[in-house]
């Protein structure tokens, strides 16, 4: 008992800021995996070694794997909707929402995936015209409007979702568990900073 209450007051001051009460468990939970299993660094490959010694900074040569990265996901991702009425991979990101909320707010849906009003109302509408969500007005605030999926959209993510599952896969295929996770806890650190900017 006196160790954990130890590594509760090392955790407390350690962090920047306070976890809230609904937040508070994950975060100590993923701060103890960090402290007991250390992030590995493997040696670098000879390419890896030339950007390290080229004038980009670490930052840099991050961003640049983030968005050839995320170039590549969406490129399995379209191969993974080519039978399907999507047009786009957000397309399958507003309906895995609202999939998943049951029903939910226009505004909510587009504020959850921070998408900008124009381009979320776009999407949405497309995907109303295609008759894979429906939408009816919110009784308690008629100036707003539900969405959830139709019949036909239901149908169709049981099949796109085991698809964009095997795309995930794909997506980390190389790495091993132990390093899956570890990119897991530094992904969601530098997700949650980036979306209290956003929101705020």
């Amino acid at each position: 008992m006196k160790q954990l209450i130890a590594l509760l007051e090392e955790f407390e001051n350690e962090q920047e800021s306070k976890s809230d009460a609904d937040n508070f468990m994950n975060d100590f939970s993923k701060w103890l995996f960090i402290k007991y299993h250390p992030i590995s660094h493997p040696s670098p490959d000879e390419e890896v070694e030339a950007e390290l010694h080229s004038k980009e900074t670490i930052a840099t040569l991050i961003g640049k794997n983030f968005t050839t990265l995320n170039r590549f996901a969406r490129q399995y991702m379209r191969q993974a909707m080519l039978a399907t009425p999507f047009t786009s991979p957000d397309d399958f990101s507003f309906m895995l929402l609202v999939d998943r909320k049951g029903k939910i707010t226009k505004m909510d849906t587009i504020n959850g995936l921070y998408f900008e009003k124009a381009t979320g109302i776009e999407i949405i509408n497309r995907l109303i015209d295609k008759g894979l969500i429906s939408q009816f007005h919110n009784p308690s605030d008629k100036r707003s409007k539900y969405l959830t999926l139709s019949d036909k959209g239901r149908e169709l993510m049981k099949i796109v979702i085991q698809k964009m599952n095997e795309v995930s896969e794909t997506v980390v295929r190389n790495l091993s568990d132990e390093e899956r996770v570890q990119l897991l806890l530094l992904s969601d650190k530098l997700f949650r900073f980036h979306k209290e900017k956003f929101v705020h």
